[in-house]
């Protein structure tokens, strides 16, 4: 097996966390993180195969669970690419968004409060047009920063002003306050994070990357 991501640390011992980040498929051989390999084809086939039976069977009202579903577009503000080109995968990923929730219904989760400030400068109708979303209820900021921010890298007084101005902005401009921390993408959380957070009037926290731990190894690998 070979590993030809960077961003997976050890892929031959955490098959849950490759597929947990970037579908099930990837284990088939079908991106370009692992080189195909039988058993795991033979393995996510079968997995795949009782998930849809679970599925099917809620849906059926068979199984009695609640689940609430809502689509989400993880955009880097920067990462290989250069600001502008963040800018139009925004002005496209909203737009699309926007079209789906308008025609189908769908619920839309986006962080970044930054975001919608470039959007407005690039495409004011559409920003417009989120914004009715987000009084509908069809679209819902979260966040309560302006970015997803690399938190090891940040000061404290760094992470409190991006609060203070993104919680001002979702009043101002939305009219309701970033009550869900988004953060999936860090890799790290420092201790000072829950205090932050708390006092900024966060009340849930969304992450995803604690299974990545070397020492600390959490017993769930996606906590709400």
């Amino acid at each position: 097996m070979i590993n030809k991501r960077i961003d997976i640390p050890d892929p031959v011992f955490d098959h849950l966390l490759a597929a947990g980040l970037y579908g099930s498929d990837i284990l088939l051989g079908e991106h370009v993180v692992f080189e195909p390999e039988p058993v795991l084809q033979v393995t996510i086939k079968q997995i795949n195969k009782e998930l849809d039976d679970l599925l099917a069977g809620i849906l059926d009202n068979k199984i009695k669970h609640q689940i609430h579903v809502a689509g989400h577009s993880h955009l880097d503000a920067a990462w290989l690419w250069d600001y502008i080109e963040t800018r139009r995968k925004i002005r496209r990923t909203f737009a699309t968004a926007a079209r789906i929730a308008g025609e189908k219904g769908m619920k839309f989760v986006q962080s970044s409060s930054l975001y919608f400030e470039w959007l407005e400068e690039e495409s004011p109708q559409l920003y417009k047009r989120i914004i009715e979303f987000v009084h509908d209820g069809k679209w819902i900021p979260v966040g309560g920063i302006l970015i997803e921010p690399d938190l090891w890298m940040l000061s404290g007084e760094s992470l409190a002003r991006q609060l203070v101005l993104s919680g001002k902005l979702f009043i101002e401009r939305m009219r309701r306050p970033s009550l869900i921390g988004w953060l999936p993408d860090s890799f790290g959380y420092p201790s000072s994070l829950p205090q932050l957070l708390a006092k900024a009037g966060i009340k849930l926290l969304v992450i995803h990357k604690t299974m990545w731990n070397i020492n600390n190894k959490p017993e769930h690998h996606a906590s709400i």
